[in-house]
């Protein structure tokens, strides 16, 4: 992890925003963070992709700030910005020179009040939102998947099982007054956190925080939708077929145990997925790529919805393999449950566990090296966890992680129901869902 000579402070303004300054007198930049505990998971049937939109919209000018001069601004000092809408938050981030700060926050707050909001702007924005979703979804191989195809087979729930890109022609059909409404109940100080790392002090960040946010009104408290539903008891399987794709590929998920509720439980799938796909020495890729041949990419992950560590419960951990033509799909599906119960029977192997700590442990803390990863951390852990702590909850609960938990993990996975989607290059008798389909 990287030095810092003061730890990260914790504060929370009278209207609920939660603040939190790291101080890191050693990097010459500053990250800024605005994180709302709202993403697609906020929506209702008839609003699939209004998070995302909300997001485009917050870039297109606010009562002081004309269209595009935040980002203007950003980048006049040389500086970067982005915005990314997940499942369960909405995350606003740039770093700038220390001078700008306060500029910056000017904009974030000004935006936090209220958009300039015009129904040809908004037509405007949902045809950006249109070629987004056709450049990254739709026109391109393997589109939405593993993450999106999974999610609508393993879960039931719209909140759930809806793509975070959201449906154009459902966007289409919204309103000034849907944004509006949708801005009114999560785009509050209550809702929200702001972040800062970089050569600041906690005084200077306190005020200047204070003077931008500290009289916007709190907002009334937050709608959550419920995301409760039971584990599924048999498997679940679609098939799409992708003309684009070079290769078919199958993907198999699981629920897990919940990340914020009972991350004791929920961590080992962390360390399983590593332990199984992390690299060509992992059993899968060792198996299906370097000994068998049969396969091209494998992957596992804990991040159906996300980060796995900013995700709130339920989510699920997946196995991805594309593979070569003509291999049968029964073939890899076999050889993925086969390496998923020698784990579960034998556990890691002698050193292995501790091999894949050790990847993670520094891919962890590598990622908090960057101002604006800190910046983003801190905030959505404020949200989330009501703790400003910046990794060392994760890397030490992962560190507790042992060779019985590992194993407890892939048995849960060798016994569980699963959903299955695979993904054909050649037209099959039935379909259940064409790849890209909006």
């Amino acid at each position: 992890m990287a030095s810092r000579s003061v730890s990260p402070v914790r504060d929370r303004l009278p209207n609920g925003l939660r603040v939190v300054v790291d101080p890191r007198p050693e990097v010459p930049v500053v990250g800024v963070a605005v994180v709302y505990g709202s993403g697609s998971r906020a929506e209702r049937p008839g609003e699939a992709g209004l998070a995302h939109l909300v997001e485009h919209l917050m870039f297109r000018g606010s009562a002081h700030v004309a269209p595009g001069e935040h980002a203007r601004l950003v980048e006049r000092g040389g500086g970067v910005f982005n915005a990314v809408t997940r499942a369960d938050d909405t995350v606003y981030h740039q770093v700038v020179p220390v001078g700008a700060l306060e500029q910056v926050l000017f904009c974030e707050a000004d935006r936090m009040r209220g958009l300039r909001l015009t129904p040809q702007s908004l037509h405007r924005e949902v045809e950006v939102v249109d070629r987004e979703i056709r450049d990254t979804v739709r026109d391109v191989p393997y589109g939405g998947f593993p993450r999106n195809a999974l999610k609508a087979v393993l879960f039931d729930r719209f909140a759930n099982a809806h793509d975070t890109y959201g449906d154009v022609e459902v966007l289409r059909a919204l309103t000034v007054a849907d944004v509006e409404r949708f801005l009114h109940d999560h785009y509050t100080p209550r809702n929200a956190a702001v972040a800062v790392s970089g050569p600041v002090t906690v005084d200077q960040v306190r005020e200047l925080v204070s003077d931008h946010f500290g009289d916007i009104p709190a907002g009334a408290a937050v709608p959550r939708p419920d995301l409760t539903e039971p584990v599924p008891d048999r498997p679940r399987h679609d098939t799409r077929y992708d003309p684009r794709a070079p290769f078919p590929a199958v993907a198999m998920g699981w629920r897990v145990p919940d990340p914020l509720g009972d991350p004791d439980a929920f961590l080992p799938y962390v360390v399983l997925a590593e332990l199984l796909a992390g690299d060509g020495r992992a059993p899968l890729p060792r198996r299906l790529v370097r000994t068998e041949g049969v396969a091209v990419t494998v992957d596992a992950a804990v991040n159906l919805m996300g980060d796995p560590f900013g995700v709130r419960d339920p989510t699920g951990f997946h196995i991805t393999v594309h593979f070569r033509p003509g291999v049968a799909v029964e073939r890899v599906v076999a050889a993925i449950e086969e390496e998923c119960r020698a784990v579960a029977d034998t556990g890691p192997t002698p050193g292995e566990r501790a091999r894949v700590l050790g990847k993670l442990t520094a891919r962890l803390s590598g990622r908090l090296d960057d101002v604006s990863a800190r910046a983003v951390w801190a905030a959505r852990f404020a949200l989330q966890r009501n703790t400003p702590d910046l990794g060392g909850e994760l890397l030490g609960g992962l560190a507790a992680v042992d060779d019985d938990a590992v194993r407890a993990a892939a048995r849960a996975v060798s016994s569980r129901p699963h959903a299955t989607v695979e993904v054909v290059t050649e037209p099959p008798s039935r379909t259940v869902t064409t790849a890209g389909a909006a």
